[in-house]
């Protein structure tokens, strides 16, 4: 190991190789030297914004799980495009014909054949005079003014980026300083928090972000709708003091803000305009009907609808200095029942209402006293989490369901229906009706996210335990789980093809959320059945993990499990079944596994191909990759239907490719961990290349007879 004088981490091997460097795997900061080349990013360390660098500049946006970028911020290698962009007029101009594309000009840059380059000379970071340089794939290079005595440029917190000297203080120490300042403090899509408004006021020569709610100053319907979530601090945002409720729909109304619109509207109008645009009546009309619906931002010019909603970051409402009324907002209000409605006097109402809450305590305590699966479900429970998901009474569900009326799915573990919550929220109910899940697995579910937020993983709403009723809440996926799609075949109406670049990111995805359960976690935890069917797809095509019916809580550190083989064949890692001994390089095993299904868009065993050299893929992958023939591994069906990017497309194939060998290593010692296979696949890690100096199994480590039965060897399971 060695750090160099710039600041450059080098780990480096026997032979002084450089194996991993900290220039190629940025977090939050480029110092001196450092280049932020395509594709590489820094995050802000809240994981809230990100800047990275595409062919023509530098795009900074909020995540999120939406397909098109919230993009606050964008730097190209042609001053006359950020010129363009500096005055707020131009920056909510929504014009489909418009000259310049805010995102293309940096996604995808205009080279003439003359300029174009090999785009990984394209880059941003301080060159030899001090300067922030940014050179972009059309052999454009702007020298950007910086502080010439700044130590390192980081994003922060905020969104914004700012360039930091080091210090020392007159006792020794040292501080960071920053003589930069934000001069557009309302320019980051989460400036308030959801509804917050976000005021530029200007004290002095400083301009400085105000956050407030919607209130009656903005129109007299909303007083008293909105309260602040935090009162010392207003950037987080608002709550709604009346939540929405689909089932009193007659009594919500949409309210106007004037003059208002999000900071990001521009970027989400050049990729959505098409499916959005529409007369002002006609989006009233759709998200008034839409439960899921919470307000809409409208351009009346171009007569861009954007709905939102409760859970979504596009529920921000920024007031910048815009010229006219073209830019509005409209959010839905719960109208509160009116005072007195059906109450009784209150010297009757207030002692009756205090004896009837006294029988309903005392009747919901003696009975779940005779309830001993809910008594220790309670107790195991409150060992694993600080806060026990929601618990709903079997009944509750019922209702919720339509009497279970909407079946999504069904397995060995019992069927899945859909329902929707009193406060809107979609929600698929698991019922496990299979004996073979019992309570262990039950719990092992709730425990295993019952406490977990994170955008790739499903979201465990509630559970319910009810004698022999054992039901899961889960949030909806829109689309379901990812075998429907990547298995279908033609003529199947409601499923499409997958393409490339969803089944990219859709890999990417599922690997970032198995990163956070093995690494990021707070307890450590196993999957052991990752597959396609385990991988859920929201509305946006956002991969998510479920099913952790077979999950493991660990202890941190420790790296060996012993326990009995379960699973699917054909995901489950080769030494889980020979030695019963398992880790986190079986999830990676399943992983890549899952990976060679997305690039092939076929399972990899299939029975009828089983006299055939492509009966087991993973084999024949290791074979073609050898031979450099990467682009036969490819689903069939996606090369007939879509014009590949030689030069972008086909180096992803052979990414995933690689990475899904490494991943199903026979050695468990020698397989990535999750965290490096997404460096890997967002391009911050290099791809070993003495890739292939391993083996595969050359059979795979079962049989599938012709009943459908799986089989290895002498032993079945």
């Amino acid at each position: 190991m060695e750090m160099q004088s710039d600041g450059n981490l080098i780990i480096r091997d026997s032979i002084n190789r450089s194996v991993w460097e900290s220039f190629n795997s940025p977090t939050d900061s480029v110092l001196r030297g450092q280049k932020l080349r395509v594709g590489m990013e820094l995050t802000s360390s809240n994981g809230m914004y990100k800047t990275v660098m595409k062919d023509g500049g530098l795009l900074s946006y909020l995540v999120s799980n939406y397909e098109w970028p919230l993009a606050y911020q964008i730097t190209t290698a042609i001053p006359t495009i950020n010129d363009y962009f500096v005055g707020i007029d131009d920056s909510f101009n929504l014009d489909k014909n418009a000259l310049i594309n805010y995102t293309a000009s940096v996604t995808s840059p205009n080279c003439s054949a003359s300029q174009r380059f090999d785009r990984s000379q394209a880059y941003a970071g301080f060159d030899l005079d001090n300067d922030l340089l940014l050179q972009d794939a059309c052999a454009n290079v702007n020298h950007m003014s910086s502080n010439l005595t700044a130590d390192f440029l980081r994003l922060d917190d905020d969104g914004f980026s700012r360039d930091y000297r080091i210090r020392q203080l007159p006792n020794a120490s040292y501080e960071l300083f920053s003589a930069s300042s934000q001069q557009r403090p309302c320019y980051t899509p989460n400036a308030c928090g959801s509804y917050g408004i976000c005021v530029s006021n200007i004290l002095g020569s400083a301009v400085l972000p105000v956050c407030r709610c919607p209130s009656e100053i903005d129109n007299t319907n909303l007083a008293k709708a909105f309260s602040l979530i935090d009162d010392g601090n207003p950037s987080r945002g608002c709550r709604r003091n009346v939540p929405l409720d689909c089932s009193e729909g007659s009594s919500q109304s949409l309210q106007q803000i004037g003059s208002a619109s999000f900071v990001s509207i521009l970027t989400i109008f050049e990729s959505t305009w098409q499916e959005y645009t529409m007369p002002l009546e006609a989006c009233k009309s759709a998200c008034i009907t839409n439960c899921a619906c919470s307000g809409f931002f409208y351009n009346s010019k171009a007569s861009y609808c954007l709905p939102f909603g409760d859970r979504t970051g596009l529920s921000n409402v920024t007031f910048l200095s815009i010229p006219s009324n073209l830019d509005v907002v409209f959010v839905k209000v719960q109208t509160a029942r009116a005072a007195g409605h059906n109450l009784l006097p209150v010297k009757i109402t207030v002692p009756v209402i205090l004896t009837i809450l006294m029988l309903v305590i005392y009747w919901k305590w003696k009975h779940r006293s005779l309830d001993p699966d809910m008594q220790l479900a309670e107790e195991q429970l409150m060992g694993v989490l600080p806060v026990i998901p929601t618990r709903y009474s079997y009944q509750e569900l019922r209702r919720y369901t339509h009497d279970f009326s909407q079946k999504l799915g069904s397995g060995g573990f019992g069927s899945v229906y859909e329902g929707m919550l009193p406060d809107g929220r979609r929600v698929a109910v698991k019922n496990l009706e299979s004996s073979s899940h019992g309570q262990k697995e039950f719990l092992a579910e709730i425990a295993a996210i019952g406490g977990i937020s994170h955008v790739n993983i499903v979201n465990l709403y509630g559970f319910c335990l009810e004698q022999k009723h054992r039901l899961l809440v889960y949030e909806f996926m829109e689309n379901g789980s990812l075998d429907r799609w990547l298995f279908c075949r033609d003529g199947d109406q409601h499923f499409h093809t997958l393409s490339w670049d969803m089944r990219f990111k859709i890999g990417l995805s599922t690997a970032r959320g198995l990163a956070y359960l093995h690494e990021e976690s707070e307890k450590p935890i196993l999957h052991f059945d990752v597959k396609p069917q385990n991988i859920l797809l929201d509305e946006n095509f956002e991969a998510k993990l479920a099913d952790f019916g077979l999950a493991k809580l660990v202890t941190r550190g420790q790296l060996l499990v012993n326990t009995v083989v379960r699973g699917t064949p054909g995901y489950i890692a080769p030494e889980w079944v020979s030695h019963s001994i398992v880790s986190k390089k079986c999830d990676v095993y399943s992983f890549g596994m899952v990976l060679l299904e997305l690039v092939s868009g076929r399972r990899n065993s299939e029975v009828d191909l089983v006299d055939r050299e492509k009966y087991y893929f993973p084999n024949w992958a290791a074979k073609q990759a050898i031979r450099g023939r990467f682009a036969d591994l490819i689903d069939e069906r996606l090369m007939k239907s879509t014009i590949i990017d030689e030069k972008i497309s086909l180096e992803q194939v052979e990414t995933m490719i690689r990475v899904a060998l490494l991943c199903i290593h026979r050695e468990p010692e020698m397989r990535p961990s999750m965290t490096a296979v997404c460096g890997m696949l967002e391009g911050s890690i290099a791809v070993p290349n003495d890739v292939w100096d391993f083996h595969v199994n050359q059979t795979p480590p079962f049989e599938i007879t012709s009943s459908g039965s799986i089989v290895r060897h002498s032993y079945i399971y």
